[in-house]
């Protein structure tokens, strides 16, 4: 439910940018400065998902090899709970460079929309407000806090990958 909440936020904020700024600004914002940098923390994106799925692989299979801190092995319990708390987290981290990259996709398509009059089809909404420009720009930027927002969350969850090995911890402590 928060989750919807935020994402609902999210798009009210974009909707009063919009409102709030001039639509040449938004333009010039948009088409030079979102798009490049979106392109260019994407591929980052892509290039750390790919780095930790190579690290986690290897991390699989040295599970059975490795000591605990205090020099006991793992036990067949606890590799188990680490390979779910990573499968967790390696899931997460697929739908969020998904989400990105769908992301990205629907950014260029609606950019191609507003640059197109399609003739004989008019614009539904009756408003001075909320006009075609306007209504795209709000998707657009909408779009881009959400791939901002998966991008953050994939940096959290490498992190938290990096300290996989406290989920045995925890499963302990329960």
């Amino acid at each position: 439910m928060i989750k919807y909440l935020k994402i609902l936020a999210l798009f009210i904020i974009s909707f009063f940018i919009c409102y709030w700024t001039k639509e040449e600004k938004i333009d010039i914002l948009l088409d030079k400065v979102f798009f490049n940098t979106l392109s260019i923390l994407i591929g980052l994106s892509i290039a750390i998902v790919g780095i930790f799925l190579g690290s986690i692989n290897s991390l699989y299979l040295s599970l059975y090899k490795m000591i605990k801190k205090d020099g006991s092995q793992f036990t067949d319990k606890e590799i188990n709970n680490i390979k779910v708390g990573l499968n967790d987290m390696i899931k997460e981290l697929r739908e969020n460079t998904f989400l990105s990259v769908y992301s990205l996709i629907a950014i260029i398509v609606l950019f191609v929309i507003k640059s197109i009059d399609f003739p004989y089809i008019h614009w539904f909404v009756d408003s001075s407000i909320i006009t075609k420009i306007f209504s795209v720009n709000v998707f657009i930027i909408f779009i881009s806090t959400l791939i901002f927002w998966s991008i953050v969350d994939s940096v959290k969850v490498v992190f938290r990958i990096t300290n996989a090995f406290e989920l045995v911890k925890d499963q302990n402590a329960s």
